[in-house]
């Protein structure tokens, strides 16, 4: 499994590990929060950011490692 898998399963409830489950908290916390999970996390939030901004996020994404 890599970022680029976990972020493409965002909306498939049967995807539950732990990257997937950390992207979905990011997405729901507040601004405060949110920074601690990117300190923490820096490469799956930068995998969600280049998701949130890819205008059908679809796009190719790159494989960046996990944290």
């Amino acid at each position: 499994m890599s970022l680029r898998h976990d972020v493409k399963n965002l909306n498939n409830p049967e995807a539950d590990n732990f990257h997937v489950q950390l992207l979905r908290l990011m997405m729901k916390a507040d601004p405060s929060n949110r920074a601690r999970l990117e300190r923490a996390f820096p490469n799956t939030a930068k995998m969600l950011r280049l998701w949130q901004e890819s205008p059908t996020g679809n796009e190719e994404l790159p494989d960046i490692p996990y944290d």
